[in-house]
């Protein structure tokens, strides 16, 4: 069911108009080394394009740049991996989140990625640098989505506090709160 979620949540963000690519979490490991694989499939006729290696258990968040040329993924640690979709390798590995990455998303331009960790922490990151750009702290449970607004200056956040926030990217202050049930 969870891979199922994570196909669909592939597949949303990406452009009916273009040949259609959804990663999928390999279920079978190599027992030697523990490396489970993430998997890129072209939907329209099934077959398996190539797969992204990673040593992980398993595959927390999955995004794709709006361009569909790369990928961020997360296996719950502290680290973020970037892969480029054409040649299957990693690009780099964003580190320092200070907590277990469970939610990512791509800017609209492909040039910000948003993280969300179990501490209540979303960390913006220029994807070309890998640097750090900005850190939203203000959740007090889990931040379980992120997404950004079409134009890109508005990040919003939900979390298991049962709230979900709107952040102004450009100066990261806190625009609203939206209390849940």
């Amino acid at each position: 069911m969870i891979a199922e979620c994570w196909r669909a949540a592939a597949l949303a963000e990406y452009d009916p108009n273009t040949p259609q690519e959804i990663l999928d979490e390999d279920a079978a490991k190599n027992p030697r080394d523990n490396e489970a694989t993430l998997e890129l499939w072209d939907v329209s006729t099934g077959r398996e394009l190539r797969s992204l290696s990673r040593r992980t258990e398993s595959a927390a968040a999955l995004c794709f740049t709006p361009d569909g040329g790369m990928v961020a993924s997360s296996d719950g640690s502290e680290t973020i991996k970037l892969w480029d979709v054409a040649s299957g390798h990693e690009v780099r590995a964003l580190t320092g989140h200070g907590g277990h990455v469970v939610a990512l998303a791509f800017g609209p331009d492909g040039k910000t990625l948003a993280s969300g960790n179990g501490k209540g922490t979303i960390i913006l990151w220029n994807v070309t640098t890998g640097r750090e750009l900005r850190t939203h702290a203000g959740h007090y449970g889990r931040v379980t989505s992120v997404a950004f607004s079409l134009n890109g200056k508005i990040l919003i956040s939900g979390s298991q506090d049962t709230t979900i926030k709107l952040w102004d990217v450009a100066t990261g202050k806190e625009i609203a709160t939206l209390l849940g049930a």
